[in-house]
């Protein structure tokens, strides 16, 4: 995401704390899998990954460490997921967003379920493992699109909206299309097709499912 990037001062960048003390940012910067992107303000700097290929590197060795498992054994390619998200067809984009969920074990679903930027943290970083391009958040100047994907000169826009119960699932899509429509979202991007999909979770006991 073009928009990321942290803050951190000269002196938390360079600090000589031991292995045990040293936070993760300052080590991944020191070990040089970050770097500077921009001064902010006085002896501050954002932070970020360089390019696309660390970041999906990163991402994914985390993943495989608290899900204990092999993406690429439990995930389709990179081309398979990319032409899924891209099909136009909502039963096979949901099919991808639910084996992406199905990820993680029960209990971390369901607390991951619980609140949608945490739902969009979750896709967003399998995504990002598999070296797709995606934004998060992506701002432009009516608000922030939840999940945008690109392959060559398409985009898929996702908004994440959270059903108590499956009789809310109508009424929170609503809700999302409204609010893609009236934000704009996926509108600035420089494309020839953009496909918009509102994405309810239901939370619900032993649910957790994507529509």
């Amino acid at each position: 995401n073009s928009k990321s990037g942290i803050i951190k001062s000269e002196s938390e960048l360079t600090s000589k704390s031991s292995f045990e003390d040293i936070d993760d940012v300052s080590l991944l910067y020191q070990a040089g899998f970050l770097t500077i992107k921009e001064l902010v303000g006085d002896k501050k700097f954002k932070i970020d990954f360089p390019n696309q290929e660390v970041r999906s590197s990163i991402n994914r060795i985390i993943l495989e460490k608290i899900l204990s498992l092999d993406i690429d054994d439990n995930i389709a390619s990179k081309n398979d997921v990319l032409h899924d998200l891209m099909s136009g067809d909502h039963n096979v984009v949901s099919r991808v967003l639910n084996n992406i969920v199905r990820l993680f074990s029960y209990n971390s679903k369901q607390l991951l379920l619980s609140k949608e930027s945490m739902v969009v943290d979750m896709i967003y970083s399998v995504l990002v493992s598999k070296n797709i391009r995606v934004n998060r958040e992506n701002l432009n100047l009516s608000g922030r699109s939840d999940l945008e994907v690109f392959s060559n000169d398409r985009c898929v826009v996702f908004e994440f909206k959270i059903a108590k119960s499956l009789d809310d699932i109508e009424v929170k899509k609503q809700e999302a299309f409204i609010q893609v429509k009236k934000h704009h979202y996926g509108e600035t991007s420089n494309v020839n097709h953009t496909d918009k999909y509102a994405v309810i979770v239901v939370d619900e006991p032993n649910d957790g499912s994507t529509n």
